[in-house]
């Protein structure tokens, strides 16, 4: 269905790197994995680096996997989970335990009781996540060639069910602009921007857009006269939708006249 696609296979990485802090940890196996169910994939991904403790090169592997699961409203969240592992010794004896490798790769040191006490193993967990997406977002953008490409998550509240909404954008030329919107559950929001080569005139269109379902297509578009590089005039028209999907609610038309001074 439009409105309900489904996906199978799998996207395999050739090579990549991921930074975290100033330590660099080349991918070695990384997969999204399409069951043919639904639309969201299965990540893993492994990437192995050195990262310095002390006078020593601690050989550390990064395994980071996500699942997207039914958050309990018929919504999908990504679960996602990194793991930190090596097979080195301390230099005064023993193995590494986790808390310790979380704090070296994050703080630079393996001495847990270095760090300020209200930073916990889920606190640690979350800003290497937080690594993780920024470091994702630049090699996709990069990969892909788009001028955008961001995650935006509620990870930092530390949840390890959250919501993730992904933006892509790209100039189809030097002065017109398209961004796409999506969220887990579908629902979507795409953007085309044109300015004139003197930059007096910006054109913008927008509508949601949910899924593949193009009954959920409900445009809006304004246009505005920049009078000068900070104020302008605009003139628009906004459709609102009381629901989205195959069976939309009552929609009404807004007609907008502004003014804007930007400091």
């Amino acid at each position: 269905r439009a409105s309900a696609p489904a996906l199978r296979g799998a996207v395999q990485a050739q090579r990549g790197s991921l930074f975290l802090r100033e330590n660099e940890f080349r991918i070695s196996t990384a997969a999204a994995t399409f069951e043919g169910t639904t639309a969201y994939p299965e990540l893993r991904a492994v990437a192995t680096g050195d990262v310095r403790d002390g006078n020593v090169n601690v050989p550390v592997t990064v395994t980071l996997t996500g699942q997207f699961v039914d958050d309990g409203t018929g919504a999908r969240a990504l679960r996602l989970d990194t793991r930190f592992s090596t097979t080195a010794q301390r230099a005064s004896g023993g193995t590494y335990t986790e808390d310790e490798l979380y704090a070296l790769v994050a703080f630079g040191t393996s001495d847990v009781t270095a760090i300020p006490g209200n930073l916990t193993q889920s606190a640690l967990r979350t800003a290497l996540n937080v690594f993780l997406v920024g470091e994702i977002e630049r090699n996709v953008a990069r990969a892909l060639g788009l001028d955008v490409f961001r995650i935006r998550t509620n990870l930092l509240s530390g949840d390890s069910d959250f919501s993730v909404q992904f933006t892509v954008g790209s100039y189809l030329s030097r002065n017109f602009f398209v961004q796409y919107q999506v969220d887990l559950r579908g629902a979507g929001l795409i953007d085309a921007t044109y300015t004139t080569d003197d930059g007096r005139l910006t054109f913008r269109v927008s509508s949601p857009l949910t899924g593949l379902d193009l009954s959920t297509v409900r445009p809006s578009a304004s246009v505005s006269y920049n009078l000068t590089e900070r104020s302008s005039v605009s003139f628009g028209v906004q459709n609102n939708v009381v629901n989205l999907g195959p069976n939309p609610g009552p929609s009404s038309t807004t007609f907008r006249l502004g003014y804007t001074f930007r400091f």
